[in-house]
């Protein structure tokens, strides 16, 4: 599969001075196939290798929300499972055993997998650490940046000791313009 991808991909990008049939193949290629082929090859070689794979073949990032700048932010394994632990699921984040069952296996990935598509949301906001990067599932759209920042921003401003009276502190599902960037239907 990856190969027919692959051939696909030459066909395009080294020009020929001879057919267009290569835009018909590409129309034949459904692209999450190629998103979920790709995503099994990796997570099969560190399943092979004993190793984890990193979770951002799931097609979730972290946003770093600081005043100048929203752009990705990579984080460590244990990082991600505090930010599975906020999303409402029970994850152990120092637990290695864990950690190599869900995020070293194949079947594994799958279970995280469809975990994380059954969300309708990013990851909260919490007030006690605005600038925290937080994972989000529509990272790449201009307008989810622009109100991870604004959320960041309103949060750090805070006086001490209100952040728990702030509505939208614990969940962001209190701010409509979060949710609908963060639902499936705004993609």
């Amino acid at each position: 599969m990856i190969t027919e991808f692959h051939g696909a991909r030459d066909d395009l990008t080294h020009p020929k001075k001879h057919g267009y049939d290569a835009y018909s193949r590409l129309n034949g290629i459904d692209p999450m196939t190629v998103i979920d082929s790709t995503a099994e090859y990796v997570v099969r070689f560190h399943e092979e290798k004993q190793t984890r794979y990193p979770y951002w073949l799931f097609g979730w990032n972290y946003l770093n929300p600081q005043p100048d700048s929203c752009a990705i932010f990579v984080v460590n394994s244990d990082a991600f499972c505090w930010s599975l632990q906020g999303l409402g699921f029970r994850v152990s984040p120092g637990d290695d055993r864990w950690q190599d069952q869900y995020l070293g296996t194949y079947e594994g990935y799958l279970i995280v997998k469809q975990a994380l598509d059954s969300l309708d949301r990013c990851e909260p906001k919490f007030g006690q650490f605005p600038y925290k990067p937080i994972l989000c599932r529509r990272w790449w759209m201009p307008n989810h940046k622009q109100v991870v920042v604004m959320l960041a921003k309103r949060q750090s401003t805070l006086p001490v000791g209100m952040e728990k009276e702030n509505k939208r502190d614990a969940k962001q599902t209190d701010c409509p313009s979060f949710v609908h960037l963060c639902t499936p239907d705004a993609a």
